[in-house]
């Protein structure tokens, strides 16, 4: 049997290790393509079970005649890449699995999935994925019970861990940086107290939960793009509240939004780069020096009051930095990307953390109960993060799962039945990666 996962960035591996060891036990090959391999160690790319291909996503023969030579296909790339890689599994009949959300575009490929007799599963990972998961999990317990679930709120978070947490954000990049400067453009929409509510990108950043996670301390978050989707998807029909949203440490939001609103984030139009410092950069959306900048001008700047916390955040990230950029036609949303990754990234010695919490309000018999239910992990090294291991275990489980017979299926799945999500939460637990469950009965 011949795995192919394109994609060998920093969420792969995990997903990788894992693989490699099954390639062992059941003789099974694993090829990885990608335009370069900085993240594998010597170890993995000597492994005799592994084949290395460098490959230009846009080189379609190659692309082909390796999708060709494989039984199944995985894709970690960036989710603008699944659809081409999807396509190709489908001219040539292999099965495919991602990570990712399965956009619009994904999901027009089920008719001849179907038609073709096989089986794609995306939303594998973490957040997509084991959310899912563990949620599917205990609301059909409590539903098997005859409990009535009133309210579903689902927060996850790709953080630092205290113990390498050194900059007023409380925060460093363990994942796609693209999808963090982007997070949030649109419409969020959830359901509150029986009414549906809808806030624009520009609100968003205001509108936070407090959440206090043992044994953590306090965090906040903020509403996800669309949560009413899932309540058709978890069968949670009439739910009063329904809310899925993002993590981050207190007082990230504030600062954040001062990005929104200057315009910072804006990925619609294009700046030439060259011979630009990021200081002039920043003067096209900032009327002073932000190393001067008080409360009271940031807040003029953006129309509303902001905190001296939120503006020494901003200052921190040095934006008014002579450093000249030479990177081209870019939005403003890549430039901050590309700036993030030098001020935010994740140094020799540093840890990061995840933190998923679910909570569950339902109504069992004549008593009312709350359910919390969290996990949380720390990474191990600044190559083996908890962002690694959480994406990629889930989706290499699937793998040996779907290859050895134990999940079957046809059209584009992810994992909200009892078959997709019982063999990867009980192998996770094996390895300790498990929520721990706290139950409260309410007053009525």
């Amino acid at each position: 049997m011949k795995i192919l996962l394109f994609g060998a960035g920093r969420s792969s591996l995990y997903f990788i290790e894992y693989l490699l060891k099954q390639c062992e036990k059941y003789t099974w090959e694993l090829s990885i393509a990608d335009v370069h391999f900085d993240n594998l160690s010597l170890s993995i790319r000597s492994n005799p079970k592994l084949t290395l291909v460098e490959l230009n996503i846009e080189d379609h023969r190659l692309r082909e005649q390796l999708i060709h030579a494989h039984d199944f296909v995985v894709s970690l790339l960036p989710v603008q890449f699944h659809f081409t890689i999807a396509s190709d599994c489908l001219k040539f009949s292999k099965p495919f699995a991602n990570a990712s959300y399965i956009t619009d575009e994904l999901k027009s490929l089920e008719p001849e999935i179907l038609s073709k007799g096989l089986l794609f599963a995306g939303e594998l990972g973490l957040d997509p994925g084991l959310d899912h998961m563990s949620a599917m999990e205990t609301i059909h317990k409590l539903q098997a019970k005859g409990a009535k679930i009133t309210s579903f709120t689902s927060f996850t978070g790709g953080l630092i861990a205290p113990e390498s947490d050194n900059n007023p954000w409380h925060y460093k990049i363990s994942w796609n940086p693209r999808n963090i400067v982007l997070a949030g453009q649109g419409m969020a929409q959830f359901k509150q107290n029986g009414s549906i509510v809808y806030i624009p990108y520009h609100q968003l950043f205001r509108h936070t939960w407090k959440l206090n996670i043992s044994p953590y301390g306090k965090y906040e978050g903020y509403p996800n793009r669309d949560s009413l989707h899932y309540e058709d998807l978890y069968g949670l029909d009439g739910i009063k509240t329904l809310l899925r949203g993002t993590i981050r440490a207190t007082g990230f939001c504030e600062a954040w939004n001062i990005l929104i609103q200057s315009g910072f984030t804006n990925d619609n139009v294009c700046i030439n780069t060259d011979q630009l410092s990021m200081q002039q950069i920043s003067r096209r959306f900032f009327p002073f020096d932000i190393k001067d900048a008080t409360p009271g001008q940031m807040s003029s700047h953006i129309g509303f009051s902001v905190s001296s916390k939120a503006v020494n955040s901003l200052k921190w990230l040095q934006l008014d930095s002579e450093i000249l950029l030479q990177k081209g036609m870019l939005t403003p949303a890549q430039i901050l990307e590309n700036w993030l990754m030098l001020k935010w990234k994740l140094e020799e010695g540093d840890k990061d953390m995840v933190i998923m919490q679910h909570r569950y309000e339902y109504e069992l018999g004549n008593d009312r109960f709350q359910m919390t239910s969290t996990l949380y992990d720390i990474g191990s090294d600044l190559h083996h993060t908890a962002m690694s291991k959480l994406v990629g275990l889930p989706l290499a489980i699937y793998v040996k799962n779907y290859l050895l017979g134990n999940i079957k299926g046809t059209g584009y799945q992810i994992p909200v039945s009892k078959m997709y999500y019982l063999p990867i939460l009980s192998e996770l637990a094996e390895i300790g990666i498990q929520f721990k469950h706290v139950v409260r009965k309410q007053r009525k």
